[in-house]
């Protein structure tokens, strides 16, 4: 079962062994739409690892128990190893090998890297669910070259970016894989930290040490932020036990959903889903900020925000479709590298927010467009009577209009209500059972 750990719209999919196998699954350390890492598989004497057991209660940190394989000589039940990842805006796994044996162990330890920079859309038609795995092709893996300071570069020539990995151990490289030597006495640990960056062109690599220190600091973001919507979202006290489990699980849903865009002062806001969906979509995004003001404000909030920000000024009669739009609006666009993605990047929507609204509640109708004031001075397009329809086209496009205004006028409201940290936006008192909010209002 593939495990995802994310941080927005950087996230890691793995099995639950901790290992990416991006050539037999849609796996892989993915940023800006792009797979940074298709390969990061851990191997003790040449033989892949047996999962025992792991844990994934955040949505950033995922902790795995292996056990050694019956290779290179090892005896059933000596070595324990323990993988823990991490994801923010870059990735992170520490790894703690521990002899349980009352005699010294030698062992190599392997470490598969691979990174081919794939599209995030051809990585997806992987799973069968959204694709044929048949039909897909990947880009070559690219070799890794080793740098001064003991760090892995992985680079694309038609790609502008590369993929940094620091290794906290000494080690020798071939083929792809770093190895270390191990030689551990009774009772003994050792460590590995394992760092990858995801660099786009133009931002030179961190230094290790710099590196470790962006590293913790993320850390740090992550369980602030994790922590103040715990704190923030009610608590549901009820004697059906199935009832409480399905409140909680939905918040942690949640939480793994939310994402930030640090282009706009607080952009924070649901995606459509994970992994695969983790960007900006219109009506879905607003539907959801709708549907959690339970919570608080904030979400929403965050939402008029970034579709606020992203939203077209002009019309454009090459780019815009006159067919109802994909409901996705991606940020930060990578630069297209083939057919693949030109036609990605057709299929994104720049359609502004009250479009959206009025959508969701019409996604029909669509005739001529024009241009009138809308919040924050910026023009939004409305609807207009279909040219030469007939009484009761006109009718119908006058209802989509007045519902068109009626959504401008929520989004107006939530601009000017929901901003107000704090403030429990149409917040029930209570429920059938027992809700109680540790939100606080403030002065």
């Amino acid at each position: 079962m593939p495990l995802t750990v994310l941080d927005g719209s950087t996230f890691c999919v793995c099995d639950e062994r901790g290992d990416v196998d991006g050539l037999a699954t849609a796996s892989g350390f993915f940023a800006s739409d792009t797979r940074f890492l298709s390969r990061s598989v851990l191997t003790l004497g040449g033989a892949r690892l047996d999962p025992l057991s792991h844990d994934h209660s955040t949505p950033y940190l995922a902790s795995f128990v292996l056990r050694k394989p019956l290779a290179g000589g090892l005896q059933p039940n000596e070595l324990v190893i323990e993988r823990e990842r991490f994801v923010g805006d870059c990735m992170e796994e520490r790894i703690a090998i521990v002899n349980h044996s009352q005699r010294r162990v030698d062992v190599e330890l392997g470490l598969e890297l691979a990174a081919d920079f794939a599209d995030i859309f051809v990585v997806k038609d992987l799973e069968p669910g959204f694709g044929r795995p048949v039909d897909v092709t990947l880009p070559p893996a690219r070799p890794p070259e080793r740098a001064d300071n003991g760090t892995l570069v992985f680079s694309d020539g038609a790609f502008s970016g590369q993929t940094v990995v620091h290794l906290s151990e000494s080690f020798d490289e071939s083929d792809g894989v770093a190895r270390f030597a191990l030689s551990l006495e009774p009772g003994a640990c050792w460590r590995l930290v394992v760092g990858v960056q995801a660099e786009l062109a133009g931002v030179a690599p961190l230094p290790a040490a710099s590196f470790a220190r962006e590293l913790d600091e993320e850390r740090r973001r992550a369980e602030q932020s994790m922590t103040e919507w715990q704190r923030a979202a009610p608590v549901l006290s009820a004697r059906w036990d199935d009832l409480v489990h399905t409140w909680n699980r939905s918040l942690a849903d949640l939480a793994s959903l939310r994402m930030r865009v640090p282009e706009v002062a607080d952009g924070h806001l649901l995606a459509a889903g994970t992994p695969w969906f983790m960007t900006v979509f219109g009506r879905d995004t607003l539907i959801s900020s709708l549907q959690t003001l339970l919570l608080g404000p904030e979400l929403a909030a965050g939402t008029l925000r970034v579709l606020a920000a992203t939203q077209a000024t002009s019309d454009d009669p090459e780019r815009d479709d006159p067919k109802p739009p994909h409901p996705s609006a991606s940020l930060l666009e990578p630069e297209p590298r083939g057919e693949h993605d030109r036609e990605k990047a057709d299929r994104r929507c720049d359609q502004p927010v009250a479009m959206f609204v009025q959508d969701a509640a019409h996604p029909f109708g669509r005739g001529k467009r024009e241009h009138v004031p809308a919040v924050g001075g910026r023009p939004v397009r409305h609807r207009q009577a279909r040219v030469g329809a007939g009484d009761q086209a006109a009718r119908e496009d006058e209802q989509h209009r007045a519902a068109g205004d009626k959504c401008g006028e929520l989004v107006q409201h939530l601009a000017g209500q929901g901003c107000g940290r704090g403030r429990g936006y149409g917040r029930p008192a209570c429920l059938s059972a027992s809700v109680s909010s540790s939100r606080q209002p403030k002065a």
